[in-house]
């Protein structure tokens, strides 16, 4: 995905399946030949694949930046270092599946375990929620992590996040276009900033507390995109997950099934 610019695809030569998922994790899919033109909205989760195997495709790729920002979520997922726990956590499956992944995605370093519990209860006040808050930029989430709990890997494409954390320990982390990976451990009246449209997260590692913070955000409709949903359960074809990914179908719809 790019955080800063849409990308207007241009084919010049051969056949292309093309998709991206949008904020509503709904899946939206074109067959594209010589010509054809298509546009994936800035900072969703997209992809292209030549599914013809004994001819080339080429395209060109506009953007309404100098500097789109691109980032690959397998290399921002799997390969950045997030700990394996925590993915296996986000991802409902277990840490053999994930060390597949990260050791096929590279560049991965293990560090301390986490007890596997359930994902982060939001409360939003947000335009969706509340419609007057049209025009005013003044949305706010609370945030509770119960104890071992997790707010999974995502993106906001309209907001950066500034995160006021009010109870407990958090460790926070997001990854960059250049694919570094910044990890803090934040404590009671802390302040984070998660930069608009880059992969984050939130773990809390207690396993007898919870956690609390609030989330503010600077657009009334911050897009806020699931790396999960988006990848594995919004139905994008399992042998293009698994080209993707350099795994195979099995563990590609493991990872399905998980994330339905």
């Amino acid at each position: 995905m790019h955080p800063r610019s849409a990308e207007l695809l241009i084919v010049l030569k051969g056949i292309l399946e093309v998709g991206f998922v949008d904020t509503e994790n709904q899946l939206f899919l074109q067959t594209l030949q010589a010509h054809d033109l298509f546009i994936f909205p800035k900072g969703l989760v997209h992809f292209q694949v030549n599914t013809k195997p004994d001819c080339k495709a080429v395209a060109l790729g506009v953007f309404g930046s100098a500097s789109a920002g691109t980032v690959s979520i397998p290399v921002s997922v799997f390969g950045s270092g997030i700990d394996v726990d925590i993915l296996a956590k986000a991802f409902h499956t277990d840490d053999q599946i994930i060390s597949e992944l990260v050791q096929t995605n590279k560049n991965f370093k293990a560090k301390a375990k986490l007890t596997r519990q359930t994902t982060a209860l939001i409360a939003k006040a947000i335009q969706k929620e509340f419609p007057a808050l049209e025009g005013q930029s003044v949305p706010v989430a609370k945030i509770i992590y119960p104890p071992s709990g997790i707010k999974p890997q995502h993106a906001h494409l309209q907001s950066a996040k500034l995160l006021i954390f009010l109870e407990g320990i958090l460790e926070v982390g997001f990854v960059d276009t250049e694919n570094q990976l910044f990890l803090e451990t934040l404590h009671a009246h802390n302040l984070f900033i998660f930069p608009k449209g880059l992969v984050h997260f939130q773990v809390n590692t207690k396993p007898d507390r919870k956690a609390v913070a609030l989330g503010v955000f600077r657009s009334t409709s911050a897009g806020t995109v699931s790396i999960l949903a988006s990848v594995f359960g919004s139905g994008i074809d399992v042998d293009i997950l698994g080209k993707a990914f350099h795994t195979d179908d099995q563990i590609i719809s493991e990872l399905a099934e998980a994330n339905k």
